[in-house]
């Protein structure tokens, strides 16, 4: 293992995990790759594949072009957009998977997980002004306990876990055991337990390898999945100091292509993706740090400043 990337790893005052290899899979550099730690919103990146192989295999049940009506019983706190917009906004799966994608959007997460549960409920199912709604706060739903509205609430719920469960079984499928998504973003008090997503940086990029190799989706649906993952909008950890085309608009030298998705939750930080050089050559990356005592969300956060000096290294040995 690079000397540089090591002593990072060990000068962080949590514990950080790192995968970096070839799209053939050969490992380049590794530390604590096997142990699972916490992914936050990275756990995104399985509910995509999932979907998309979903709708590949059985095109009769599931498709981007689906159309949702949000109502305020779909809201949910956190990171991203939808929350904060009109009640009755109507959307595309594949829009609810960008917003869930590019800007972490939690609500559109939800709605993801619970249509790869049961698609015909998320598309047809609602109940307004109905008794069983009576009472419930107009204010969003994060943290209400209790006060989760009647039958659509019931219904929810159990639809977003058993779209937790398919990808779990689509990981599975692939050999991953160790990395998956929990449950939903948490709606209920008793939802908070045990966090979102679970990952290992080998799993995690064993994935991509199986992904990017076309062992998944096939050409059309790996192109979606890519672009979406290069449009994603928060490359601020591993990616940051790297000489990435999308951040100029100038014709330079040795600009990098690069997908991703990254995850935050207090002490939590992760980043997987993947790289692309000049020459197309396709590197894949996931980057965990977990148990710092830095919880800032801010730019400087010291797992984010460090994952960012480990991208460094990774250009310079690598990728240049």
């Amino acid at each position: 293992m690079n000397q540089e990337i090591q002593n990072i790893i060990e000068g962080f005052d949590g514990v950080m995990a790192l995968s970096f290899i070839r799209k053939d899979g050969t490992v380049l550099e590794e530390c604590n790759s096997s142990l699972p730690l916490s992914i936050a919103s990275v756990g995104k990146l399985f509910i995509l594949g999932t979907l998309l192989e979903k709708c590949q295999k059985e095109p009769e049940q599931y498709s981007l072009h689906h159309r949702i009506t949000l109502g305020r019983e779909d809201q949910v706190g956190g990171s991203g957009l939808l929350q904060y917009l009109s009640e009755g906004l109507e959307m595309t799966i594949r829009d609810l998977v960008v917003m869930m994608m590019i800007v972490s959007d939690n609500v559109g997460t939800n709605q993801i997980l619970a249509y790869i549960g049961d698609p015909e409920g998320v598309c047809n199912h609602r109940e307004e002004n109905t008794d069983d709604n009576e009472g419930v706060s107009p204010e969003p739903l994060y943290r209400l306990g209790d006060r989760i509205q009647g039958k659509r609430g019931l219904w929810y719920r159990e639809a977003s876990q058993k779209g937790a469960e398919a990808v779990k079984k689509h990981l599975s499928s692939l050999g991953i055991m160790n990395s998956g998504v929990l449950r939903r973003i948490a709606v209920t008090d008793d939802e908070l337990e045990g966090g979102f997503a679970l990952g290992c940086t080998d799993e995690m990029t064993a994935y991509l390898v199986a992904i990017e190799n076309g062992k998944v989706l096939d050409e059309a649906y790996l192109a979606v999945f890519n672009e979406i993952l290069k449009d994603q909008q928060f490359k601020n950890m591993l990616l940051r100091h790297m000489k990435l085309a999308d951040f100029t608009e100038e014709e330079l030298p040795g600009l990098l292509q690069a997908g991703s998705k990254t995850g935050y939750d207090g002490d939590r930080r992760a980043d997987c993706g993947w790289i692309c050089t000049e020459s197309g050559e396709m590197y894949l990356y996931a980057i965990i740090a977990n148990g710092g005592r830095d919880t800032r969300y801010s730019m400087d956060n010291e797992a984010e400043m460090a994952m960012a000096a480990i991208g460094r290294i990774l250009e310079r040995e690598y990728l240049t």
